[in-house]
């Protein structure tokens, strides 16, 4: 008031009467209760009234209560933190010894605070320095926080790569490397076979004490002689480090080999074709996935080729209301639910739900969500040839 309205040019009266105006609050409260000869009275006086007023025990209890819990909140900086705890002490505290509390209080709310020593080493400035020192301090050590927390987001940022590639690798794309590396493992432990080899039957693969064959005069080797009847061939010795070889010597008993369909080490990927947002793309069917995933790279191809996205896709919420975990047990994390219309090559077509993953591919994985749908089936049974 004394500023915006001096003495000097406004009169007694009407500084009265704009302060009783500008009142708000429980101020306007205690005006309202004071006598009409001091509500009559000078500018000053009602002053005087409203501050002993406010100067009750009662307040002063409720300002002490407020001082004794007050805290730094998490989403609050240093510099609003510090215009409250300025406003509360000028309310309780008197101008003399506002300046070691403002410091203490300061320090006793970020003392957990990594490097607080730092803090503490500026309470011990000359009087009137000490809580602008600790308040500095203060800044410095938020700044390097929020320095470390910029690194930080900057390495979970590059999680999603990460989560991409243990999601290629467990849908069957094996890096050369790793298959080198596999390849001579397996050449090791044909070698660490071979060593073992039984001086009764010759065979590779066990030792004298595990042979499975039957002694016969002593322990001398048999040979096996053509009977009369019925044909039967003596069964062919096992490849060094064979499969075969563990089993007779697990099962102690050797059995005719029969020949029959062999697989490979690694097989192919299930791909099919399909129409989706107005492209065509290709599609993974997993019937290991419970879900369907929509990669980043296919939404980018959709919109440089002016697809109406907003017409074909509809966005049903985050993609992470539900925990999902790939076949290593590592969280996944997508973008968004939605749900588009799916038109598979030579099957079936429906309303897909996918999970948007952020990765750069635009190879689609279709899982059990949308198979059925799609008519897309697998059955046991004996495959024939069929003649083109």
């Amino acid at each position: 008031m004394d500023f915006k309205y001096p003495s000097t040019v406004w009169s007694d009266e009407d500084r009265r009467d704009i302060m009783v105006n500008l009142l708000e609050g429980q101020a306007k409260m205690l005006y309202r209760t004071l006598p009409n000869r001091v509500k009559q009275g000078s500018f000053e006086g009602i002053v005087k009234e409203l501050r002993a007023a406010r100067n009750n025990p009662c307040e002063r209890l409720q300002l002490l209560e407020q001082w004794d819990t007050l805290r730094k909140k998490d989403t609050e900086s240093v510099n609003e933190f510090c215009f409250r705890m300025e406003s509360l002490s000028g309310r309780l505290h008197a101008e003399s010894d506002r300046d070691f509390l403002l410091a203490s209080k300061l320090h006793h709310c970020l003392s957990h605070w990594r490097d607080s020593y730092h803090m503490l080493a500026e309470l011990d400035r000359p009087e009137g320095d000490a809580y602008e020192a600790v308040k500095r301090a203060a800044l410095r050590l938020e700044r390097a926080q929020q320095a470390r927390s910029a690194r930080r987001d900057g390495v979970r940022n590059q999680a999603p790569e990460c989560a991409e590639s243990r999601w290629r690798k467990r849908r069957g794309f094996r890096p050369e490397s790793e298959s080198r590396r596999a390849t001579k493992e397996h050449d090791l432990a044909q070698k660490e076979t071979t060593a073992k080899k039984c001086f009764k039957c010759g065979e590779v693969g066990h030792l004298a004490a595990g042979c499975p064959k039957p002694k016969e005069n002593g322990d001398r080797p048999t040979k096996h002689k053509p009977s009369l009847g019925r044909e039967r061939r003596t069964p062919p010795k096992p490849k060094a480090g064979s499969f075969s070889a563990y089993v007779k010597g697990w099962c102690g008993e050797v059995r005719e080999d029969v020949a029959g369909n062999e697989t490979e080490a690694y097989g192919e990927p299930c791909l099919c074709d399909v129409t989706v947002m107005g492209i065509k793309a290709k599609a993974m069917i997993d019937t290991g996935s419970i879900i369907s995933i929509l990669p980043l790279g296919l939404l980018r191809q959709a919109l440089k080729s002016g697809s109406p996205l907003d017409e074909m896709v509809t966005m049903l919420g985050a993609g992470n209301d539900r925990k999902v975990f790939d076949a290593s047990g590592n969280e996944m994390r997508f973008l968004m639910l939605v749900a588009t219309h799916v038109d598979v090559h030579g099957g079936g077509s429906a309303r897909v739900h996918f999970h948007i993953h952020e990765s750069p591919d635009s190879l689609i994985l279709l899982g059990t969500n949308a198979l059925k749908q799609l008519d897309i089936k697998i059955s046991a049974g004996r495959c024939r040839e069929v003649d083109q």
